[in-house]
């Protein structure tokens, strides 16, 4: 192995989360795992590190804008998400707004009536307590992420989010 460590795309160690085609850029791919993010391109024929310097990780979903080419949210265990707005080449990390509750990224649902779209993220914790809902205040930057609390009448983390608008009002259905 030449002094590679095991945690590569396709090794033992790497446990994918899920394969995403960015539906802004078809020709663009992304793997999460266990060990990082990776991204394939058409007219490449491999795999590689979709970030530079992010060293391991366990991520847990890729999520592209679909109203804005490169926009992407990579929902995280460790940090709760990163944020690009370049398919990833550059990101930031974003910690929970609120140091009480838990830093796992679950999901994300992009409200599509606005161009970029705004983000609504799922976050809890892996014994599925503590849950809340954050969303993006800054649709531009994804920056300033404010809580919404808990979903109603319950602490449980939500698993899945859905929005739509409603008569012009925003609609967020969480799944717990």
């Amino acid at each position: 192995q030449g002094g590679l460590s095991d945690n590569r795309l396709g090794a033992a160690s790497f446990v994918p989360e899920q394969l995403v085609i960015d539906r802004a850029d078809p020709s663009r791919c992304f793997a999460v795992g266990t060990q990082g993010i990776f991204r394939f391109e058409r007219g490449t024929s491999t795999w590689f590190p979709a970030m530079s310097g992010l060293g391991v990780t366990t991520n847990t979903g890729v999520h592209c804008d679909p109203n804005d080419d490169g926009r992407v949210v990579v929902t995280n265990v460790d940090h709760v998400a990163f944020v690009s707005p370049d398919g990833l080449r550059t990101a930031r990390k974003h910690e929970h707004p609120d140091a009480s509750l838990p830093n796992n990224g679950l999901t994300v649902a992009y409200d599509t009536a606005t161009t970029p779209s705004r983000a609504f993220m799922a976050v809890g914790n892996d014994t599925n307590a503590a849950g809340s809902v954050v969303y993006a205040a800054d649709p531009a930057t994804l920056a300033a992420w404010r809580s919404l609390g808990r979903p109603a009448g319950t602490a449980q983390r939500p698993l899945g989010l859905a929005v739509r608008r409603v008569n012009g009002q925003v609609v967020l259905i969480a799944a717990v």
